[in-house]
């Protein structure tokens, strides 16, 4: 349903966002689509209507994908932005009234030459009040670039693809827009610093890259290229062409002044330094540099950069796609890629005459350099070898051929290594590569190729990867043979393509469509206000029972990835969690990319004291516990161990974790975890065995910020034994001062040495000093420039009250009159000092 900004009702004037404290919900993506109408560029209707299909279509996408606390009155464009939003001028009224229910207003314009690129667009203003994020944004589409015919589906994926890119610049994907992302630290914009504290720079096959930094991102960077001393993510640090425009914008915003540089490049070139990921270490990733024949894919990096920006209360990670570029290859990948490395990726295969599939077997191609990845080698499909291309093939001579071949273009065909021809073929083909369509199990261990021609289906069984299989072993049907993927987790999970790419009515989320309101089916084919049951609508009716609502609005008998059945709908899974069998945090049946799952919750690192071993390869902890045990173990680590976990009733846990009746001579029993523990010093009741509750005041014991007894003074956690007074380290931030004791801050004429750990006095009548020395002597002494000491001002000046090295600045007696300087020598000549005070 589209926006019509034109009849839009206003409650009210006023602009506030909620505090965190309030619930977090979907965020109100509002648009103007009313310069299409105003524009004259020759645009059609037709086009209009694709437009406009392509927006709500990217809507419904990020309305998953987002949570905001919501402008709670009106969406009001902020006075201290701009006017204009590079190339459109800000309605009066959005302004004044603003926009109701709207967390973020888009406002639709076009170009009607040929540029290169789809769309670009741009953040219009970030709001200035309560939580700061971005409130308005500009896309500008190039009609001459979109596609214009009904049915063109792979050419209608990519161009939502590409506004979906574009819209995420909007929403904090950008080098400019870092300057408002909030710092964890302080939760406030990081301004100037976000360069210091974001970004670093390398240098990468003797060029300047830069590295992103922030916290979320360094983590799964880490976590999916499996290498711990990876510092951040690579940004793109490559323009193309030579030719480009740069706007400058500059504004007053809260007292600051602020330029956005915008690069403009002229036919077809693009600037992408520091706003998206490098391609060479992440290829299909939704926010690299330029468009791909090939599925892309919104990944847990984009996920991860859009936490770190600050705006969003939560961000759906199960929106996130399997991506499988470079992932658990290590450093080795992550640091050289194809360049100077001793292993050989399947992602840069080795250059030979004949076609190979592509890394993510969407297509077929030669082996060569690619610009893009640093002149890597890869496999680089075009679209009429695209196998997931239904349209691929459109030649009628060409269609012979490929039905000779077996070969099969669907959004549910990959490409294999294949000879496959009919059983009444003549011809013998050069290329050793086909499309066929194929099946998946749920666990990817294993795949059947279909020849749905012929009637005919090959199995690629477990352990099959790699195998070559004869297609028909009784020559009737086919001939040749097939060769089983050697990597089936990539081949079923990577890139999941949708069917018919959602029919241009919704969106398509690790195989899924999520369809427009009004639309059902597997490819939201099917016009419907209701569900889709069996292929059938039910107008205003709901799913049958033991089934339940999905996204494309059919019914089935369970619920896709972040979601679980109840009453009929499939409901949000708790954030945390990727599958669920409930809404809270502890029904969790799968965790995140950054998590692992421990007795139905999502944690950071499984609990080894409770019993748990991390099984890494599939993200969970498992329990080592067992009931089968020697001694009074009620459960222990493992079958028949001597190492309790828990003991058997009436029985104490030692501190050697044997179970016994009585706690051992020289040990006590806590008062919480019912263990016998070695007794703290100084302590009468005690937690556990580094915590005491209550400490022996009548031996002048007392309790310590570590929760321990100790006789050492106050503020001090640790003394020297045989002078409780000295302190050998304070508590927390007090400085221990040069008498061992501890204070908040170093006294006067003191400073705190950095090369002894104390508070050093300053040297003898010296005021204030450093390491370096002193900096101002007391009343009546001077710093002499050769021993830095401070010295007697008469030593140098007959009656001298005050002075420095070189004058006396004040006399000693009381007359108002002008006094004659004096040397050491002719002390005798009186008290006046010339340029002096009286």
């Amino acid at each position: 349903m589209q926006e019509n900004y034109e009849k839009i009702q206003y409650s009210n004037h006023d602009q506030r966002i909620l505090q965190k404290e309030g619930e977090a919900m979907p965020i109100r993506i509002t648009i103007d689509y009313s310069m299409l109408d105003k524009m004259d560029q020759k645009i059609t209707r037709q086009q209009k209507q694709y437009l406009k299909e392509i927006m709500e279509t990217s809507k419904l996408f990020l309305q998953r994908l987002l949570k905001v606390q919501p402008i709670k009155k009106n969406n009001i464009y902020p006075a201290d932005w701009p006017n204009d939003c590079i190339e459109f001028d800000i309605p009066e009224n959005d302004k004044k009234i603003g926009i109701a229910n709207s967390d973020l207003h888009l406002y639709i314009i076009y170009d009607n030459e040929y540029i290169g690129e789809l769309a670009d667009a741009v953040l219009c203003a970030i709001s200035n009040e309560g939580i700061q994020r971005p409130t308005f944004g500009r896309v500008n589409f190039n009609i001459k670039s979109m596609n214009k015919d009904d049915g063109e589906l792979k050419s209608f994926q990519n161009d939502l693809e590409t506004t979906i890119h574009e819209i995420m610049h909007i929403l904090g994907f950008s080098k400019n827009m870092m300057y408002y992302w909030l710092d964890p630290m302080t939760k406030k914009p990081y301004k100037d610093s976000y360069e210091n504290k974001l970004l670093k720079q390398k240098v990468y096959q003797g060029k300047k890259i830069t590295i992103l930094t922030s916290q979320n991102v360094v983590e799964v960077t880490r976590n999916y290229y499996n290498c711990n001393k990876a510092e951040g993510m690579y940004l793109e640090n490559t323009v193309k062409n030579i030719q480009i425009n740069i706007q400058i914008y500059q504004y007053n915003y809260k007292n600051t002044i602020i330029i956005f540089i915008y690069y403009c490049l002229n036919k077809g070139g693009e600037s992408t330094i520091d706003s998206h990921w490098k391609r060479t270490f992440i290829f299909n990733e939704l926010m690299t540099g330029s468009d791909l024949n090939v599925k892309i894919t919104l990944s847990i990096f984009t996920i991860a950069l859009l936490k770190d920006t600050g705006f969003y209360s939560e961000v759906n990670e199960n929106m996130a796609g399997q991506i499988f570029w470079g992932k658990g290859k290590g450093c080795d990948f992550f640091e050289k890629a194809c360049i100077t490395t001793n292993n050989q990726f399947p992602e840069f295969p080795i250059k030979s005459n004949d076609f190979q599939c592509s890394f993510e077997y969407e297509g077929f191609g030669d082996v060569r350099n690619n610009q893009d990845l640093d002149h890597c080698q890869i496999v680089y499909p075009e679209m009429e070898d695209l196998c997931t291309n239904p349209n691929a093939i459109d030649d009628e001579e060409d269609l012979d051929m490929e039905e000779d071949k077996l070969s099969d273009y669907s959004t549910q065909s990959k490409c294999f290594q294949s000879t496959a021809v009919q059983a009444s073929s003549e011809y013998i083909y050069d290329i050793p590569v086909r499309c066929h369509r194929f099946k998946c199990s749920s666990d990817a261990s294993e795949i059947s190729v279909i020849f749905p021609d012929i009637q005919l289906q090959v199995l690629c069984g477990i352990g099959d990867q790699g195998k070559k299989k004869t297609i028909d072993s009784s020559g009737k049907k086919a001939k040749g043979k097939i060769t089983c993927p050697s990597d089936y987790n990539r081949f079923c999970n990577s890139s999941r393509i949708c069917p018919n790419f959602c029919s241009q009515k919704g969106v398509c989320v690790n195989g899924q469509c999520i369809c427009q309101p009004g639309y059902g089916g597997e490819n939201c084919i099917i016009k419907c206000s209701g569900v889709v049951n069996d292929g059938k609508c039910i107008q205003q009716g709901t799913c049958p029972s033991g089934k339940f609502k999905n996204p494309d609005n059919t019914c089935k008998s369970d619920c896709p990835q972040g979601l679980y059945g109840k009453n009929g709908n499939c409901e949000p899974c708790h954030s945390s969690c990727s599958r669920c069998t409930g809404p809270l945090p502890n029904q969790c049946s799968k965790c995140q990319f950054l998590t692992l799952l421990q007795d139905n919750q999502c944690v950071d690192k499984c609990n080894e004291k409770q019993g748990y071993k991390l099984n890494q390869a599939q993200g969970i902890c498992e329990s080592q516990i067992s009931t089968i045990c020697q001694g009074n173990c009620k459960t222990c680590e493992k079958i028949n161990s001597p190492l309790c976990i828990t003991c058997k009733q009436g029985h104490l846990k030692q501190a050697d974790n044997s179970c016994q009746n009585t706690c051992a001579m020289g040990s006590k029993l806590t008062q919480d975890s019912q263990q016998c523990v070695k007794p703290l010093v100084g302590c009468l009741q005690q937690k556990d065995s580094n915590t005491c509750i209550t400490c022996d005041t009548a031996k002048r014991y007392r309790l310590g910020s570590d929760k321990q007894c100790t006789l050492c003074k106050e503020n001090c956690s640790q003394c020297n034994p045989n002078n409780l007074s000295e302190c050998l380290v304070c508590e927390g931030l007090k400085f221990k001062n040069h008498d061992s004791s501890c204070v908040n801050l170093c006294p006067g004429a003191s400073f705190y040495s950095e090369s002894i750990g104390k508070c050093q006095q300053c040297p003898q009548k010296c005021q204030n000093c450093d390491e370096n020395g002193c900096k101002k002597c007391q009343d009546g002494y001077y710093i002499d420039l050769i021993t830095k000491a401070c010295t007697q001002c008469l030593s140098k000046y007959n009656n001298c009250k005050n002075c420095d090295d070189l004058i006396c600045l004040q006399c000693n007696n009381l007359q108002k009159q002008k006094c004659q300087q004096i040397s050491a020598t002719d002390g005798n000549k009186g008290n006046t000092v010339i340029n002096g005070n009286t």
